[in-house]
């Protein structure tokens, strides 16, 4: 077990159906302090030492702030995200309200409305390392220190805890994890035994002694081959009622699932083949027979057939008509607009600081409408001196920064050309050669001109730099560069809001202009660029809805169609007899 250098062998606690059944049964069975038998599971072999046993811990309710960070994002977003949910925890250290915080900054969506809370949950449930830290908790409003999941950082916070619930409750779950647990090979083996019984399974000692007699090295090496007659192979192995099953059949069986097992016998193998042989037929006995023998599956297995012929008739008639009947879905559309419309929308632009300072610097920002990029700021391109060619070194650089433009259409680059002092000294305008050959290769692989910016003041410096700076009008470089300090300076966002989708947007009138609030202990700054009156959704806008309806109205069509070509006719005295009185 590759993880024991790191644990020792300490697997924690755990509970039933957590562990493969014969593991889990040697556990249960050994007490605290000792040492188990060797115990086998489709792993390898095991020695268990119980270390101790405690009750079920029952199930808890949390609720938490999440702030993503998930594996392989990049070393700089993930150290942002460790500082933004430092900076959380230290707001909730000082007791600042949790549903204000939650809303504020978590960025689980689905809990993020609710105070954060999730479902209850019990051992296993959860990520190991979220479960661990909330179990550990063990007041209502006890609150965890920042815990790593391999979703981000969560501030885990105990709402309530319960006992396990009643056997009733939890009868449907428990079957269906015992169906998929390998404790469900004793049913399978129960179940062959009671279908050998009621099927009348007989073997033929004779003919088993027989294959037995005929099994050899060459099982053990997966080579056997069946080169026995037709007729000494023609005598039944086994019966089932009044099917009789030939030698032959299994030799078949037995050449073509045989594979190698070096450390085994030829007689043993043969039986293993054999086992496997009666298994399969009586399984495939019993299927064949199914219908014959239970009357109630009988009825389900033709229900099934007609509810696959109702889902072709539906996936005709409605579901792929829908989708492929693109006239008569812009019809239906036309046809009932007034269900698809816009309420009244706002494009507003909305900051969120944690202090007026930190508003200002960002209005001032925003009033250029470029923000610089100081995270992974592209490498500066040398030249040679006295010369304006590009290297191949240089040219690898730019690739790369040909590469994050691709990527990002708001960046635009300023290029500022270098010179040594003694360059300086010629005044040849070498400088702005240089910023043109770099503004000259990136337009030749295909960046738009309009989007380098060329300085032609004449820089000097000891290295001949070409200095290049990246500059975005995504609101989200500016979050970047005004969290350096503190994660949760700003938050900024701009787009089209309804009601409902932003309490402090939903606080003001809404009209075209400007406006700053305190609120919960945040300044925000909120301009509201346009104010969309009510209006017809385009189909394009809201496919999907429109799609489903138009399914729905197709279904209904085609049901009144089923009416008129087959009336139905309803016995009410009969009917009347069914209700009980």
């Amino acid at each position: 077990d590759a993880s024991a250098k790191e644990n020792n062998g300490n697997l924690g606690y755990f509970t039933a159906l957590q562990m493969v059944y014969p593991f889990e049964d040697a556990a249960y069975k050994t007490p605290p302090g000792q040492l188990s038998q060797p115990v086998r599971t489709r792993f390898g072999y095991h020695l268990i030492k119980v270390n101790n046993v405690r009750n079920a811990q029952g199930e808890i309710k949390v609720a938490h702030i999440m702030v993503r960070a998930t594996p392989g994002m990049p070393k700089a977003d993930s150290v942002a995200a460790k500082r933004k949910i430092d900076e959380i925890y230290a707001r909730v250290q000082r007791k600042e309200k949790w549903e204000k915080l939650v809303v504020q900054f978590s960025e689980d969506a689905s809990s993020s409305q609710n105070g954060g809370e999730l479902p209850w949950f019990g051992t296993g449930r959860m990520i190991p390392s979220f479960e661990e830290a909330a179990f550990k908790l063990n007041q209502p409003d006890d609150i965890a220190s920042p815990v790593q999941t391999p979703y981000g950082w969560h501030i885990i916070k105990l709402i309530e805890r319960r006992g396990l619930p009643p056997y009733e409750g939890m009868e449907t779950s428990l079957r269906n994890r015992i169906a998929k647990d390998s404790r469900s090979e004793l049913n399978k083996a129960a179940f062959l035994k009671r279908i050998k019984t009621e099927n009348n399974f007989r073997e033929v000692a004779a003919a088993k002694e027989y294959i037995l007699s005929k099994a050899d090295s060459g099982l053990v090496r997966g080579t056997w081959k069946n080169s026995f007659g037709a007729k000494e192979t023609a005598q039944p192995l086994f019966n089932i009622k009044d099917k009789h099953y030939p030698i032959k059949a299994f030799f078949q069986f037995a050449e073509q699932n045989q594979r190698a097992r070096p450390n085994s016998s030829p007689a043993h193998v043969m039986n293993l083949l054999y086992d496997a042989y009666t298994e399969q037929s009586l399984l495939n006995y019993e299927k064949e027979n199914l219908e014959n023998k239970y009357v109630d599956y009988k009825m389900l297995v033709h229900e099934y057939r007609d509810g696959i012929l109702l889902f072709q008739l539906m996936d005709e008639k409605v579901w792929s008509k829908a989708l492929e009947d693109t006239v008569g879905l812009k019809a239906f559309y036309e046809n009932n607009r007034e269900n698809y419309k816009w309420d009244t929308r706002a494009e507003a632009t909305i900051l969120s600081a944690a202090n007026p300072q930190i508003l200002a610097s960002a209005q001032k920002q925003m009033a250029a409408g470029l923000f610089e990029v100081r995270k992974n700021k592209p490498a500066p391109i040398a030249f040679d001196a006295g010369k304006d060619v590009i290297t191949g070194r240089a040219k690898m650089a730019l690739e790369e920064l040909i590469a994050k433009l691709n990527a990002d259409t708001s960046l635009t680059l300023r290029i500022t050309g270098p010179l040594d002092a003694k360059e300086a000294a010629q005044k040849n305008n070498l400088a702005q050669k240089r910023a043109v050959q770099i503004q000259n290769y990136l337009t030749g692989r295909g960046i738009a001109a309009n989007r380098i910016h060329v300085i032609t003041n004449q820089t000097t410096n000891s290295q001949r730099t070409a200095l290049l700076n990246l500059y975005s009008s995504d609101l989200r470089v500016l979050e970047q560069n005004l969290n350096e300090a503190n994660a949760l300076n700003l938050q900024a966002s701009h787009r089209l809001f309804t009601k409902g989708e932003n309490k402090v947007l939903d606080g003001i009138a809404w009209q075209p202009g400007t406006q700053t609030l305190e609120k919960d202990g945040r300044t925000y700054y909120i301009q509201i660029h346009q104010v969309l009156p009510p209006a017809y959704k385009k189909l394009s806008e809201n496919r999907g809805q429109i799609t489903s309806d138009y399914q729905a109205y197709l279904e209904k069509e085609w049901l009144n169609e089923l009416r008129q070509r087959f009336p139905v006719k309803v016995n009410q005295a009969e009917v009347e007899k069914l209700v009980k009185k």
